[in-house]
Order: structure tokens, then C-alpha cells, then sequence
């Protein structure tokens, strides 16, 4: 499993405990695509409140092995958007922190939710299209000071909530998605429908850094930004 966690202000902090750490993973991903037989694939559609994200902002690489993600917005002011009902208002403060997220629909053909891209939602997280949410990275706005962070410059972040990561074939879903929800893993990668979410999580508490990890806001929530990817091929 790839996965990229990044704390950052205009000077981001790596974090060791938080998981394996990529400051320029924009252009590893960019290096990465020069690979014959990988496809990038930029957002068909962006949505949220306020409106930050834009389909030029989000892009997945598609290669047979698995996808990786990059996507950005700037950093928006806190409690200036929608929080997903679990985080208390004395949270809505900096530095807040975001995850990002994939809903990977392996089979969209087989999706009902829509007759007009994006074919998938929710309901379709069955046996015919095997869908499941993976975690792809995490990234705190606005952080000043860590106890035993190590200060990398990246001015490339300033201002701008960036993650980026990925995952491949075989690696498993989240297993606390929906009660009744099928959970698979990725299996199509070049033919599989992609919405990206981006999750608010409010304050970050270093203490608690894994809830990172933790699905944050319920589809149709509007709580979260996303971006719905169709497949090239």
C-alpha cells in the first residue's frame, strides 16, 4: 500500500509516526507517468462547499499495477465550510487537518445510480460492481510546531492542502465502511470509476493522528470535496 501523510504549513513537518512521508510526491507522481503504460486521468467533475476544487486541481494515474492520486485546494478558513457532524465546534480551528479518500467502483458498468457519468454511488457498493473506500493520505494545515518534527522546506504546499498517494491491485479496502456495505479491493484499476474525497477533520490533535486513518462525513453529507474520475479506456 502507498500512502503519503504530509503536515505542513509553508514549511511542512515530517512526521514519523504518522506513516511514510512524500514532501514532493507531485512530481515523483509526474516521473511515474512517464511510464508507457501508465494513463493520467483528470476529474470529469469537482464539487463541494465552498468551491475550491477544480477538476484541473485533481488527477489519478492509472497503470495496471494500481492508481495513484494527486489532488489539491486551498487551504480554506476554518468554519468557512460544512464539518462532518462527529467534529465538535471548539475544533473548528487551526490546524485542521484533511484526509483523502477513494471510492474505487471496480465494474461501473454494472452501476445504477446514474444513466450519465458518474455512473456510481452509494448503493453500488454490491457484488456485481465490488466497490470499496481506500485511504490514500492525510495532511494538517497551518501546523507551527511539533516536538521532535523534522523541518523540511517545501514552498510548493504554501497555502494549498495538498495530498497525494496511492494504493495497488490486491490491497484491501477500509473495513468500517457502511454496516452492509461489500468491501473489495482494488481490481481494475483502468476501468474503474474513482470519486476522490477530500475530508475535513477539524483541529488536528497530535495525540490522536491516526483518525487521520478514520472515514470522516456520509455521502450526500456535503461536508466532504469530490471529484469523480471516469475511466479512459
Amino acid at each position: 500500500m502507498r500512502r503519503t501523510i504530509a503536515l505542513a504549513t509553508s514549511v511542512p513537518l515530517m512526521l514519523a509516526a504518522l506513516g511514510p512521508t512524500v514532501l514532493a510526491a507531485d512530481e515523483a507522481m509526474m516521473a511515474e507517468g512517464q511510464q508507457a503504460d501508465m494513463v493520467e486521468n483528470f476529474a470529469q467533475e469537482a464539487f463541494g462547499t465552498p468551491d475550491l476544487l477544480i477538476p484541473e486541481n485533481a488527477m489519478i494515474e492509472r497503470g495496471p499495477d494500481g492508481l495513484t492520486f494527486l489532488v489539491m485546494i486551498p487551504t480554506p478558513e476554518p468554519g468557512s465550510y460544512t464539518y462532518p457532524e462527529a467534529i465538535p465546534e471548539e475544533r473548528h480551528a487551526a490546524p485542521e487537518a484533511f484526509s483523502g479518500w477513494a471510492a474505487v467502483f471496480n465494474y461501473p458498468e454494472h452501476c445504477v445510480t446514474n444513466s450519465e457519468p458518474p455512473f456510481c454511488g452509494g448503493e453500488d457498493f454490491n457484488d456485481q460492481v465490488k466497490g470499496g473506500l481506500h485511504n490514500f493520505g492525510g495532511y494538517a494545515s497551518s501546523l507551527t510546531q511539533h516536538g521532535g518534527g523534522e523541518i523540511i522546506l517545501d514552498e510548493a504546499t504554501d497555502g494549498m492542502v495538498v495530498l497525494s498517494g496511492g494504493f495497488d491491485v490486491g490491497d484491501p479496502p477500509r473495513d468500517d465502511m457502511p454496516e452492509g456495505a461489500v468491501r473489495f479491493p482494488l481490481e481494475n484499476p483502468m476501468g474503474a470509476e474513482v470519486h476522490v474525497i477530500i475530508a475535513p477533520h477539524g483541529q488536528l490533535d497530535l495525540a490522536n493522528a491516526a483518525e487521520l486513518y478514520t472515514p470522516m462525513g456520509a455521502p450526500g453529507c456535503d461536508c466532504n470535496w469530490v471529484a469523480t474520475f471516469i475511466p479512459t479506456q
